[in-house]
């Protein structure tokens, strides 16, 4: 991946408005719940706190998640810009990279990325990769790794081995605590 990105104008803005329009419908949220700003937004999915900004030095737009489940927030935000670039320009290629040593924050400061950046999700990406079975994966010029170290090093990313990749119809959990509770009382209201 090269050093800048491409960032067309207007993407941003119809970013936010989906999840804004996310944040509204499915949780309830007021604009008020949330931090608005023009080149930032920072909001959650239910308990998943995040941030999304315009990193103008990079030309791409950086996702800061505030807590240790990734996933779901990262698999939403990629719905949700695919929407917004079927919108803004429909034939452009996106994709969910962090920085070669694993997409953490240090001390919970963002740290400009050192290397190479990591495709997690989209063409080329690792998840594909690992779906498609391969035993070594290359993650920057030069570097490869085992698929069971990739797996390792960037679990917090991936798809978890041996998950439906289609999903399921439903989810029901035997714990009812801070992350959960959510779920359940949606459930049993519908």
């Amino acid at each position: 991946v090269k050093q800048q990105g491409f960032f067309p104008k207007g993407l941003f803005s119809g970013l936010i408005g989906y999840i804004v329009d996310d944040c509204q419908s499915l949780h309830n949220m007021t604009v008020d719940d949330m931090e608005l700003g023009l080149h930032a937004i920072s909001t959650a999915f239910g308990l998943h706190k995040f941030t999304l900004r315009v990193n103008h030095e990079l030309e791409v737009i950086q996702l800061v998640i505030k807590v240790d489940s990734s996933l779901l927030i990262a698999e939403r935000m990629l719905k949700l810009i695919g929407r917004a670039v079927a919108q803004t320009m429909p034939s452009l290629q996106f994709a969910l990279a962090i920085d070669q040593g694993g997409g953490r924050c240090q001390k919970g400061m963002v740290q400009k990325p050192e290397g190479h950046l990591v495709i997690i999700d989209g063409t080329g990406g690792m998840q594909k990769k690992l779906d498609d079975r391969s035993r070594e994966l290359s993650v920057a010029p030069g570097v490869r790794l085992k698929a069971v170290e990739v797996r390792k090093r960037y679990a917090r990313w991936l798809r978890p081995k041996g998950l439906c990749k289609d999903g399921y119809d439903i989810m029901v959990s035997y714990r009812w605590g801070e992350f959960d509770t959510e779920l359940v009382d949606a459930i049993y209201q519908k």
